[in-house]
């Protein structure tokens, strides 16, 4: 499994780099941040992150690890009684930059050599096993979410 607190200051770093995003939450489900986003004010732009779930994978019985499922989230708190057609694609288009930015930091750490925790992380980042998802009206929010894989070994 993956070590949360590690996890948490990958993501801090990330949207360190990225002016835009205003929040980030690590929660465990969607009853904890529906609390949090309630507590935000409409057009803010949230990273959410989800503890990942684990799974096992033994190629035999000396060599394991562990297959980390993540999801993240990059939401803006919306009131869709207010929105027009115009404002939905202006924050489409503003959510789905962002998570590109989200993207570019992904691998440029993935490609760092300098043995900080986030460059470390993303090295265990498992390519082929990443995707995509508009989110809309997701509690209260529009913007997308990333699952992907991470390869660790937490034993």
């Amino acid at each position: 499994m993956i070590a949360i607190r590690s996890y948490k200051a990958l993501w801090d770093f990330i949207a360190c780099q990225i002016s835009e995003i205003q929040k980030v939450f690590l929660v465990d489900d969607e009853s904890e941040l529906s609390i949090k986003i309630s507590q935000v004010d409409d057009r803010c732009i949230l990273l959410v992150i989800v503890t990942p779930s684990s799974d096992l994978n033994a190629a035999d019985e000396d060599n394991y690890s562990d297959i980390d499922t993540c999801v993240i989230y990059l939401l803006m708190k919306v009131d869709p009684r207010n929105e027009s057609d115009d404002d939905l694609m202006d924050e489409r288009e503003l959510t789905q930059s962002l998570m590109q930015k989200i993207r570019h930091w992904m691998f440029e750490l993935e490609g760092r050599c300098d043995g900080s925790d986030p460059a470390m992380l993303m090295k265990q980042i498992i390519r082929g096993k990443q995707h995509i998802d508009r989110e809309r009206n997701y509690l209260g929010c529009n913007g997308y979410s990333l699952s992907f894989g991470l390869k660790t070994y937490g034993l």
